[in-house]
């Protein structure tokens, strides 16, 4: 009786042990997932993309976009439009690249590792020569743009503070027509929330200035989703997927 006595107890050990390391692991796991910021957690359609998007869009890897393409050597504009993803609906990327339908444009998706707008400026801006200006309509001081744009390679950066998307465009513009052959990069603000019209406004402006200066080449592409919208507009973007359109470099 004692040695059956024994082995139970030795079994019903097992049985705690075994049980209490399972939901240990387990609660682990849970914690370390939810312990991300919500914007860098994954999400299901995160890596799959719409056979319209596969066979209507350029896809591209995540190394940055000016190493991934092959065009005239000219003056370049490096845009990035704040909080403008890759909708699960890609009747809407079909409208966003409608308006530029006139342009000589190619189309396309880029693959963005996280959702920080630091990081893609970190990604796609650097690397520029020497005569490199950098435009942004806010405070210098957002995520410390004053510290790294120069060490990006930018010899000059304008901070407008508080200037709109419509104001940057025209000191764009002027930018353009008053110095050649230098590589201009602006990271737009007014779509940031997820907006639509906003963003439709700003690439109304952008689709202007290519319109207005053929010779120069504009890489323009999202930062990532709009991650400081609502919850019902984050979910309507893919995580890790952003627009390209390529103008004037065909």
């Amino acid at each position: 009786m004692n040695k059956w006595r024994r082995i139970n107890l030795l079994f019903f050990l097992f049985v705690v042990v075994a049980s209490t390391l399972v939901l240990y692991f387990l609660g682990m796991d849970f914690l370390l997932r939810s312990g991300k910021p919500w914007h860098l957690q994954p999400s299901v359609s995160e890596d799959s993309l719409s056979q319209h998007y596969c066979e209507q869009c350029l896809i591209f890897d995540k190394k940055r976009m000016s190493d991934q393409i092959e065009g005239p050597s000219k003056t370049k504009v490096l845009i990035l439009v704040e909080g403008w993803g890759v909708p699960l609906d890609d009747s809407l990327l079909d409208e966003d690249f409608s308006l530029f339908s006139d342009l000589p444009c190619k189309v396309g998706l880029h693959r963005r590792l996280l959702n920080r707008t630091k990081h893609a400026e970190q990604v796609e801006l650097r690397n520029a020569d020497s005569a490199g200006i950098f435009i942004f309509g806010g405070d210098s001081l957002e995520y410390e743009r004053k510290e790294y744009i120069p060490a990006l390679g930018y010899k000059e950066s304008i901070f407008c503070q508080l200037c709109s998307d419509s104001t940057v465009a025209i000191k764009l513009d002027s930018v353009l027509v008053s110095r050649k052959n230098q590589k201009v990069a602006w990271t737009t603000q007014d779509s940031r929330s997820g907006d639509r019209k906003r963003l439709h406004d700003t690439l109304r402006k952008i689709a202007s200035l290519a319109k207005k200066h053929a010779e120069v080449l504009f890489i323009v592409q999202g930062t990532h989703r709009p991650i400081l919208g609502t919850p019902k507009i984050r979910r309507m973007y893919k995580s890790h997927w952003v627009p390209v359109i390529i103008l004037n470099g065909f």
